[in-house]
């Protein structure tokens, strides 16, 4: 596995898993939004072949920070399948 996917699933998953407040809809989405943003921040130093491929370690960011929706969306999309919130009727 890349050392870039082992910081960007580290930090993703650590920070939101501990930080949100699962009885809070809004906490969850802010939590996802900005964990997304820091994995995907976090793994750009070492992704070489992004780097590589974008030119420039900024214009990788920026490769990067494309993914954070998605990123956000998928841990959001989990968290409700595995702990839906306590009012809903699922």
């Amino acid at each position: 596995m890349p050392l870039s996917t082992i910081a960007f699933t580290t930090t993703t998953f650590s920070l939101y898993w501990t930080a949100r407040d699962p009885s809070d809809p809004l906490s969850r989405v802010r939590w996802c939004a900005l964990s997304a943003l820091v994995g995907s921040v976090s793994e750009v130093p070492l992704d070489k072949a992004k780097i590589k491929m974008a030119g420039s370690l900024p214009r990788a960011l920026i490769l990067a920070l494309a993914r954070v929706p998605l990123g956000a969306m998928m841990l959001f999309a989990t968290d409700y399948a595995i702990e839906p919130p306590p009012n809903s009727k699922s």
